[in-house]
């Protein structure tokens, strides 16, 4: 009999799918030696009455949540669901089913077990359960009790980067912030974002960005003991996975497991990334081997200094002060499957120097130029058929909710897609950050933008012709073009026609008050540093057969993300203006 109340340390044993995903990863992970708060689980026949259940159930239950009373000192319990299609291979039902923490009575118990279970009956979670994933409804509905931790920290995991391109064996990802993590699965929370890998017995741990502010002391043996759980449920699950989990009194708890879905590439698949046309040492990281590239190709017109990883950052540090580059001076570095390495703008060659040898790694390339004077950032799109530029003043910055200027090359005509309102431009150099208003871009102005620079795409398309689609990145000192960087990405498909109501999801709450029908406007509430909760939204999207509309630019890291993801993006121009002119004029 499936029906019934049994505890999460013994439900491995009858090992049915029924249970649900989570409540049988969890159980299977203590089985493993994974630490997962104690509770236990309910599970309800939906053929059945409720009330007859409950009532049959009830003695258990008590006698479970005395026990778990007695052995945790009274402790606040949280209540969540468990179902066989919930956090599968092709569905995770993101944050459609009601969770309720903080329960402290057994009549809060009640009322939570009733709550948890009612919100299988929601509208949302019917329609996606019968039309976007599955195509069927769930027979059994488990609920699941367990002790709730008050973490020193918390945050989602993943066993290897989810991004194609960027993934590397043992190389991790993670969100981190303070306390519980209930805002960052909704996508509403803060958060720092980490990559981290053990080499040599020593585990490495990269900031890649975000702004809460924690204790470098403490993080460190905070991803000891995640890079440990997560090393050791990779190893015992046989694939790799996605978590959420906590961190009290010296230990990683586990609260959710999912399998990964199948994004990453293999070994043998991964020649199948690199850009033949770029050749060189691929090894050394694509910035690397693009720089090399841009600097033989006359595309960056300014000396610079390409040391490769092996290359010790005493000997790097040696050859900069030797060199003797124009100040301030910019290093960057560069890794094969690495992203967010830092980079740093300095006023001279001995703080370059010095700056390398105290934040070079072994496996790092290193690259070293005068710094430049960044008036115009550009992010540029080529394949077989359209060409895309898109432009903003200054540095470009993902986190813009104004997309950037947008110019589309297609066979014959050019269509153009500028803002109608200002836009704060962003300016950094040694001096610091600055920013400045601007008016908006004339037609007249992004045609003079335009017209000097499309030889040089039409070259670049031509010279790349068997690696196409391309993503490039450069910048302009508004004498020069300089290009940083080049990568493969997914091919855009899009339409430029709006019709029909547009539905915002900003959170993953919001996924399941879809209406079914209207298109989509994306508008994640991410800062920088919580990208991870991007993959929360994922199981959601790909099932979508409307059009998904997004407004922080079609070429920005979030679209980039979401393509190789394999969710198909339009720019969603409400504050643009719409040109279009026939190819021979320009």
């Amino acid at each position: 009999m499936i029906a019934g109340v049994r505890t999460l340390k013994e439900l491995w044993k009858e090992g049915s799918p029924c249970f649900g995903n989570k409540a049988n990863t969890l159980s299977k992970a203590i089985e493993w030696g994974i630490a997962v708060l104690p509770g236990f689980c309910v599970t309800f026949d939906l053929n059945a009455e409720y009330n007859s259940q409950l009532k049959s159930f009830s003695v258990r239950i008590e006698q479970y949540y005395q026990k778990l009373m007695e052995e945790q000192g009274n402790c606040r319990v949280i209540v969540r669901s468990s179902v066989d299609l919930e956090d599968g291979e092709n569905a995770r039902f993101p944050g459609i089913f009601s969770s309720i923490s903080g329960v402290a009575t057994l009549p809060q118990l009640y009322q939570a077990i009733r709550r948890c279970f009612d919100s299988q009956r929601d509208p949302a979670v019917i329609y996606y359960a019968w039309e976007n994933v599955v195509g069927r409804q769930f027979r059994y509905f488990t609920v699941l009790i367990q002790e709730e931790l008050q973490p020193q920290y918390a945050g989602l995991a993943a066993t290897r980067i989810p991004v194609d391109g960027y993934a590397e064996e043992k190389v991790m990802l993670a969100s981190l912030t303070r306390g519980n993590n209930h805002e960052l699965v909704k996508g509403i929370g803060s958060s720092n974002t980490y990559s981290f890998y053990m080499d040599r017995d020593r585990l490495h741990v990269r900031k890649i960005a975000g702004d809460v502010s924690i204790n470098h002391e403490h993080s460190n043996g905070v991803f000891q003991a995640l890079y440990q759980v997560l090393t050791s449920l990779r190893q015992k699950a046989g694939r790799e996975l996605e978590v959420e989990w906590g961190y009290a009194g010296g230990k990683v708890y586990i609260f959710q497991i999912r399998f990964a879905p199948e994004l990453f590439l293999s070994n043998d698949d991964w020649k199948e990334q690199t850009i033949t046309g770029l050749r060189g040492d691929a090894g050394q990281g694509f910035k690397y081997q693009a720089m090399h590239f841009f600097q033989e190709q006359g595309l960056f017109p300014r000396k610079s200094l390409l040391f490769p990883c092996e290359t010790s950052a005493k000997e790097v540090a040696q050859a900069v002060l030797e060199e003797g580059l124009p100040a301030p001076i910019t290093v960057r570095f560069s890794k094969k499957g690495e992203i967010g390495l830092p980079r740093a703008f300095l006023p001279d060659g001995e703080a370059a120097a010095e700056y390398i040898c105290h934040s070079k790694q072994p496996d790092w390339s290193v690259i070293v130029y005068s710094s430049l004077t960044v008036r115009q950032s550009f992010e540029l799109y080529i394949d077989r058929d359209a060409i895309i530029l898109e432009c903003v003043p200054g540095m470009w910055e993902s986190g813009s909710s104004l997309a950037a200027d947008m110019v589309m090359l297609t066979r014959d005509r050019v269509c153009f897609w500028l803002a109608k309102e200002a836009r704060n431009a962003r300016y950094e150099d040694e001096k610091g950050v600055r920013t400045a208003l601007l008016p908006p871009t004339s037609l007249e102005q992004m045609r003079a933008e335009l017209t000097p620079r499309i030889s040089t795409m039409y070259r670049l398309r031509e010279m790349f012709s068997k690696d196409l689609p391309l993503n490039f990145h450069f910048v302009s000192d508004r004498t020069c073009d300089y290009f940083l960087n080049c990568r493969r990405t997914r091919r855009i498909f899009w339409e430029t026609w709006y019709g029909g109501p547009v539905q915002v999801i900003e959170t993953v709450a919001d996924c399941s008050s879809w209406d079914g029908k209207s298109s989509i406007l994306f508008r994640p509430k991410l800062r920088r540093g919580e990208e991870l909760l991007l993959f929360q939204f994922i199981p959601f999207l790909k099932r979508l057969s409307v059009p998904i509309y997004v407004e922080f630019g079609i070429l920005s890291h979030p679209a980039i993300m979401l393509r190789e993801l394999g969710i198909s993006v339009m720019p969603y121009f409400l504050h643009h203006n719409y040109y279009e002119i026939p190819l021979e004029e320009i």
